[in-house]
């Protein structure tokens, strides 16, 4: 099972979102296509624990869902964007 990295979320068209709380810089991704949005773990988390990616599907699963690998999620986005 092949890891996220940040550039597997560059490379499918993840919008960066860099955000200051506190003093504290760090960045996460996200990505809409339809009704579906994925969403990464923050940079610092990332550091501690890799990258992580969640789905949702608004309005009927509101409730995210972790993608488990990087083909997983591939698929995902090569499916939502046909």
């Amino acid at each position: 099972m092949k890891p996220m990295t940040e550039q597997t979320f560059i490379d499918l068209g993840f919008k960066r979102n860099d955000v200051t709380v506190d003093g504290q810089d760090f960045y996460y991704y996200t990505l809409d296509i339809g009704n579906t949005f994925l969403t990464t773990n923050a940079s610092d988390e990332a550091e501690r624990i890799g990258w992580e990616c969640w789905k949702a599907t608004l309005p009927d699963n509101p409730l995210a869902s972790e993608v488990k690998d990087l083909s997983e999620l591939e698929n995902l986005v090569r499916t939502l964007q046909n």
